[in-house]
């Protein structure tokens, strides 16, 4: 076998040849010098120059081999084959390339190369066909991923990227008649990641060692993880420590979890289906897993008013005739859409692919929780679709209360109207709740089951709810109006505060109201919150106001007239008369405003004084006049309305 030059430790060697020349014409070589000691060089010839026929190049070559290794030659000239270089400037050819003794000088060639080199393409070089001088299997065993990971030196020696099963793809080395393999490897046929068959050298037993030339590289192949459960991808590579393990998890039997257990591209397939029960007071029904938001959940119908065993003459409805009662049947029309996602599952004519949506996702905007939030929906587009008849299902099929909204604010059964209050349990910060609005049963809700606090003031005043005022004048009830004031110019004050009801931080106080056309001079409305101690002490002269209470230190003349400027600016009283608005207390922790919507005007945030807390509506102050009151109700308040999407 051949000798090669090893005047320095091997090398880590690299990844593509440094050449400054794409001619097919064979580079300036200079000689060789005689290192100290040793006798005149055998004469050798003279290395071809530019433009000299190769093959002179050849036997110059062969020559020089054969001298190298009878010991005659010592190290070779800087520029010259075998000399060590760091840049193609550097050798004479224009090539300088990786060796197992580091760069190295070379040459080009037709088929003679020295130190037991090969004769190679060089790819770099085209559509230009150059033949270099460079060693060969230099990668043999390097982790690799497609086949141009094996090439060196931009040479193409016919080395491949075999497949190793899971362990991954590892370059062989062109091998076939009077080629060996080295000690541990074979010449076989394989066929390589690209899917063409060659002979390689491939490793026979064991496992595919690093080089510190490829840690340095940081040559990496991918590889799987398999088992009875799957395969599951990952990568292994070179480092400092040598070839690391595969870095695929281990293949497990998928579970409901939102994950790829097996690694098959799919998410908790098939974890449902296994017999479940659901039960209540008034029994049992069964049901069958699914697996739904990365939880095992038991779909099951709840048993109502008998027990739920599937026996027929227990009075159930089997609304589809199909041999499944509609307590454990999941489709109980029968028309293809599951009853968790139809939007009339009694009605097979219609389902959620009819065209009209039926899921409202709400999304809270705001970085906290709005506990028992008040929606205001427009299902304008769900009845034309469903009818007047639904419920409201909240994402575990709990129904919610829900009311109608009247042109005048007020909330009741009157299912031909098209806006509906729904009261949310809980809208979390910064996330989407779904209600499903499910057609074919359902009826609103008394609007106290909507609303914190709801009065109309229907039939005689409410003493469960409110207790009355009076300094001079006494609140009433009428047609379905409060009216508080007098009607004869007095300076007096009268109106109701809640009983028991309390407002607090994020709710909001509403209040609908009109003012008599009488001639009366001035004066106040007043809504607002307030102590009941006042009430309690039977003290008459509190000054409720629009948005808030004073304090005992402040002036109530001064604070009443600085927040009407707030909330009406320039109008006066007689500029009010005959005319209907809301006005609206918004209250957080420690602040509270008002606005009315004669002009849709807003005062400042102002401080509120903690102990106050019920809500007041009544009228007063200079001059009294009659102020009606339609109705009150007390409801969420945000920073920002949640807003709303259709699907």
């Amino acid at each position: 076998m051949s000798a090669r030059i090893s005047w320095s430790p091997i090398l880590a060697a690299g990844l593509t040849v440094a050449a400054s020349m794409t001619s097919c014409a064979p580079s300036e070589v200079a000689g060789v010098v005689l290192d100290e000691g040793v006798e005149a060089t055998p004469d050798v010839g003279e290395e071809p120059l530019p433009g000299e026929d190769v093959t002179d190049a050849a036997e110059w070559q062969t020559d020089a081999q054969v001298a190298f290794e009878a010991g005659e030659l010592a190290r070779p000239e800087p520029g010259r084959p075998g000399h060590d270089c760091d840049s193609a400037e550097e050798c004479h050819s224009g090539f300088c390339i990786y060796t197992p003794d580091g760069r190295q000088c070379t040459t080009e060639c037709l088929t003679e190369c020295p130190f037991g080199w090969k004769c190679s393409l060089h790819k770099p070089s085209l559509p230009d066909e150059v033949y270099i001088c460079a060693p060969g299997s230099m990668n043999l065993c390097r982790p690799c991923r497609q086949n141009g990971d094996c090439l060196t030196n931009g040479v193409e020696a016919g080395d491949r990227c075999v497949p190793y099963g899971p362990a991954g793809a590892f370059c062989g080395a062109a091998c076939g008649e009077g080629t060996e393999c080295s000690p541990g490897y074979a010449c076989q046929e394989v066929v390589d990641v690209a899917g063409a068959a060659s002979k390689q050298c491939v490793l026979v037993d064991g496992e595919c060692a690093c080089t510190q030339w490829f840690s340095d590289a940081g040559a990496s192949t991918d590889c799987q993880s398999v088992n009875a459960f799957g395969a599951c991808p990952g990568e292994r590579k070179c480092a400092a420590l040598g070839l690391t393990e595969c870095s695929a998890k281990q293949p497990a039997q998928e579970s409901c979890n939102g994950q790829d257990d097996d690694c098959d591209s799919e998410t908790d397939e098939e974890t449902g289906g296994a017999a479940c029960f659901s039960s209540n007071e008034w029994g049992t029904c069964p049901g069958v897993y699914s697996c739904t938001n990365a939880k095992l959940v038991c779909e099951a119908a709840d048993a109502m008013a008998e027990q739920c065993d599937g026996a027929v003459d227990d009075g159930f409805a089997d609304s589809d005739l199909d041999g499944k009662k509609d307590c454990i049947d999941p489709d109980d029309d029968n028309d293809g859409d599951p009853d968790a996602t139809d939007c009339a599952p009694l009605n097979p004519a219609l389902s959620s692919k009819s065209g009209a949506p039926c899921t409202l996702w709400v999304t809270n905007t705001v970085d906290a929780l709005l506990p028992n939030y008040q929606v205001k929906v427009d299902v304008t587009a769900f009845k034309a679709k469903f009818g007047d008849k639904f419920v409201v299902l909240d994402s575990n099929l709990d129904s919610l209360p829900y009311c109608f909204e009247t042109a005048s604010g007020e909330c009741g059964a009157d299912s031909s109207l098209k806006i509906v209050w729904v009261k949310v349990p809980a809208l979390p910060p910064n996330a989407s709740v779904k209600l499903k609005f499910e057609a074919g049963t359902g009826a609103a809700f008394p609007p106290t089951d909507v609303f914190d606090f709801y009065d109309s003031f229907g039939g005689n005043l409410d003493a469960n709810k409110w207790v009355t005022v009076t300094n001079g004048c006494s609140p009433s009830v009428s047609g379905g109006w409060l009216r508080s004031g007098p009607d004869n110019g007095v300076n007096t004050m009268c109106g109701v505060i809640t009983k028991q009801f309390q407002l607090s931080p994020g709710m909001r106080l509403v209040a609908r109201l009109s003012v008599e056309d009488t001639p009366a001079s001035d004066c106040d409305p007043m809504v607002g919150i307030g102590s009941s101690t006042f009430y309690q002490q039977g003290q008459t002269s509190f000054m409720p106001y629009f948005g808030g209470w004073m304090s005992d230190d402040e002036s109530p003349k001064q604070y009443i007239l600085q927040f009407q400027q707030d909330v009406f600016e320039e109008f006066a009283t007689a500029q009010l008369r005959n005319q209907t608005f809301l006005v609206e207390i918004d209250v957080t922790q420690d602040q509270l405003r008002a606005c009315q919507t004669v002009d849709n005007k807003c005062s400042p945030w102002r401080s509120r004084v903690q102990q106050y807390a019920h809500a007041f509506v009544g009228a007063g102050w200079f001059g009294g006049i009659p102020w009606n009151y339609d109705w009150v109700h007390v409801r969420g308040y945000a920073a920002s309305e949640p807003t709303q999407t259709w699907e």
